[in-house]
Formats: structure tokens, sequence, C-alpha cells
């Protein structure tokens, strides 16, 4: 009881402050909307992390929320900003599932950092966004490092460049707009709208798959791509980025079915 009172009174009275400016590595503040997507969790407290399954955090600002695993057990928690101080973030009702994990497993150490945090910094940023973040503690201190996963960058719109090998052009060219924070998938199949649901794996950064794909029902006549490309869709298995506007969908053997060009 006496460390849940306390981790309240610190939500209260806490300052919410910067992390300590380090030159070799500072990054300025960006907008904090750049933190929502998925995160690996490389180290805490400057230990690299043990786990029994991949940590990470998951982070949606508009909703306040954040889910994820601390390297053993799955948790959930409110997000805490501050309009005044765009650096300032902080989490609360921090819960996770109660499975036995391993012998020096980081996960306590993980929670208690997230109950400590009340800041970030940015230390990497590339052409797709922030790369890698740091939270802090009220102390100013670095408790928590964390590596956006590479998978983000497939979020948006994208035309199909390529369907099994084959340069598409002309009227019939499918279109995709994903969301991979919400796992769904948007667009068109060339001729009628289509959605699913996207499948990741937090233990393969590189796994993606889409299930449950539904179209309208309209008659496209002369047009030959439709069915080949949902076809390919349903074997894709593992997704490769060429660069930030290219990525290509890979079926279990490592074959490409679909290039996909950024909009």
């Amino acid at each position: 009881m006496k460390k849940v009172i306390y981790f309240m009174v610190a939500l209260v009275c806490g300052s919410f402050v910067a992390c300590k400016t380090q030159k070799s590595s500072y990054v300025p503040p960006v907008d904090i909307q750049s933190l929502n997507g998925s995160w690996n969790i490389i180290s805490v407290n400057g230990k690299k992390i043990v786990s029994d399954e991949p940590a990470f955090l998951t982070i949606n600002i508009a909703e306040k929320k954040m889910y994820g695993n601390n390297g053993c057990n799955v948790i959930n928690g409110a997000i805490i900003t501050d309009v005044t101080n765009q650096t300032a973030i902080s989490f609360d009702k921090v819960i996770s599932t109660m499975k036995a994990c391993m012998p020096n497993n980081t996960e306590g150490l993980i929670m208690k950092a997230l109950n400590e945090t009340r800041s970030y910094k940015v230390i990497a940023n590339g052409n797709a966004g922030i790369t890698k973040v740091v939270f802090c503690n009220e102390k100013k201190k670095d408790i928590l490092v964390l590596s956006k996963k590479e998978i983000n960058i497939l979020t948006g719109e994208w035309k199909v460049e390529k369907l099994n090998g084959e340069v598409l052009s002309g009227e019939y060219i499918p279109t995709m707009t994903m969301d991979i924070a919400e796992g769904r998938l948007y667009g068109s199949t060339s001729c009628n709208r289509m959605n699913g649901i996207i499948k990741t794996d937090a233990s393969d950064d590189k796994a993606i798959s889409f299930v449950q794909v539904a179209t309208t029902r309209m008659a496209c006549p002369g047009n030959n791509i439709e069915t080949p490309f949902l076809q390919s869709l349903e074997k894709v298995t593992h997704y490769k980025i060429i660069n930030t506007s290219t990525i290509d969908f890979l079926d279990a053997t490592g074959n490409v079915l679909i290039r996909l060009n950024k909009q």
C-alpha cells in the first residue's frame, strides 16, 4: 500500500522535466505523437534485457494507452502527458499478467522503470522518424531505452508496383493502407474495396500476415489482377524493407509476392 501511495504522490507532485542532455547523443524534442507505435525495450537501468519473451511497448498517445510485454508477462496501462511540457510522459495503472518467469528475468526492473518514468528524450532520429528513445525518472536519470520496431514503417498508404514479379500498369492497380498499431488493412483490390486484419509476431520483427480480408462484390470486367492479388496476399508471411518508400511482401520460402511503393 505504501508503494502505491508513494507512486500517486509522485504523479501529483513530481515535476515533469526532460532528461539530462548528453552532448554525444541528444536530439532536440520532437512532437510526442512520434512515440506512437511499437518499441523494443533494449535495456533497463543500463542492464541488457533478460527475458522469456520479447520485451516491447506499444504506445498510443491519442488514446493515452499503452500495452506490451515486460519480457515475461503481458502489460497494459494509461499514459499521462503534459501539454505545457512536450517531453513529459508517465504511466499510470500499469498492470500485468502473473505468469512465473525465468530466474534473473528483468521484468521487475522494467515494471519499476515504467512506474518511475517522468520524461523522455530522443537519442536517434532517421528519415522515417525517431528510432530510439530514453525514458527518464524524476531525477533525470536514464532508466529505460527503447528502439522502434522497423515494422512501423509499413503504416501508411501504398500502391502495388509488382505482383509475382510482373510490373503493373494501366487502370487496374491494387492499393493498400496499413495501420500497424491498430492491426488494420484497408484499400482496393484494383476493383473492389477491401479491409482486413494485420497479424504480426512480437518474436519475429519481419513477420506479417493478412487475415479475414473481406471485399465488396462489384463485377470487374476485364480485370485480371484482383484474383491473383488476393491469392498472393493470403500467402504473405514476411516483409522486407527496400527503403522507406519501397517494401516487399514474401511467402514462407522467401519468394517476393508483392512489391509496394508508398503513395
